[in-house]
């Protein structure tokens, strides 16, 4: 398992596992308040994976891989605390 930070470039593009052997794998993103992505792809020696539209669903506030009822009170609790 590679468990890694990427950043993009100003298309959007980004480098993240460049020293993985050739072959399928999973790949999983998980980032603050958002659902995980998973999608498969596919290692090969020079060729670049293109990922378009990847389906991210924003909402999962507390983190529990759902976006539900839970995630709604961290918003009511949190409403109108800001400056």
């Amino acid at each position: 398992m590679w468990d890694g930070e990427a950043v993009s470039d100003e298309q959007g593009q980004m480098e993240i596992f460049p020293d993985v052997a050739p072959g399928t794998y999973i790949l999983t993103v998980r980032m603050g308040g958002m659902l995980p992505y998973e999608t498969r792809v596919n290692i090969q020696p020079g060729v670049p994976n293109i990922i378009r539209n990847p389906a991210i669903t924003l909402g999962d506030l507390n983190g529990d891989g759902v976006v539900d009822d839970a995630d709604l009170l961290v918003v009511l609790f949190n409403f109108g605390a800001g400056r």
